[in-house]
């Protein structure tokens, strides 16, 4: 919805049985302008599916990563997707304050947090509540939580994925990351443009 200030909103979203609460309250936020073409457009079904590319829409941590499907989970209208993790190990952040994305590192991650900190089953490990598989978290999401619009990976995200070195997830790089939308806000990487964005 489309309103000059947050109280007709609140009114109108106020008691409708779709709309989540937090701590009693309606939570809201802007939507940047360079995104709200994208709300405009209805999906008649379901588009996300195995190996596709999507972006998180989560709060926190991993808000607006990329990340690749795993599985999908249409009963429980849930997706697993794998994010290049972001771990407190330094002290280097990104402009939101995060942790910078960096791949799982066992070796390293006992180092700073002890042998005990983390647990391993074949070939997943377990830190702090999260399972990480090929140096990446993975994270089971609704499908509310992600999106395949506008997914427009940078050249650091893509590098990341191939750094893994995992057959099917290289593949997945491979075979098409990145789909352009009418209106979608690109950016010139190479060449005499490089840096303009339009």
């Amino acid at each position: 919805m489309e309103a000059a200030s947050l109280d007709p909103v609140t009114r109108i979203l106020t008691g409708l049985s779709d709309v989540r609460l937090f701590r009693n309250a309606l939570q809201s936020e802007s939507v940047p302008l360079e995104e709200r073409i994208g709300l405009l457009h209805m999906k008649d079904e379901y588009t996300i599916k195995e190996l596709s590319w999507v972006r998180t829409l989560t709060r926190g941590r991993y808000r607006r990563d990329l990340a690749l499907v795993s599985s999908v989970n249409h009963q429980n209208r849930t997706v697993v997707v794998l994010l290049v993790p972001r771990i407190h190990i330094n002290r280097k952040r990104d402009r939101q304050g995060r942790a910078k994305q960096a791949l799982f590192n066992f070796e390293e991650v006992i180092d700073i947090f002890g042998y005990d900190s983390v647990k391993r089953e074949k070939e997943s490990f377990f830190f702090k509540g999260d399972e990480y598989v090929h140096g990446l978290v993975r994270l089971e999401v609704d499908f509310s939580k992600v999106t395949d619009q506008s997914v427009n990976a940078s050249q650091f995200e893509i590098n990341l994925f191939f750094q893994t070195r995992t057959k099917w997830i290289v593949d997945a790089v491979s075979t098409g990351l990145v789909k352009l939308h009418i209106s979608d806000r690109v950016q010139v990487v190479n060449g005499p443009f490089q840096g303009l964005s339009g």
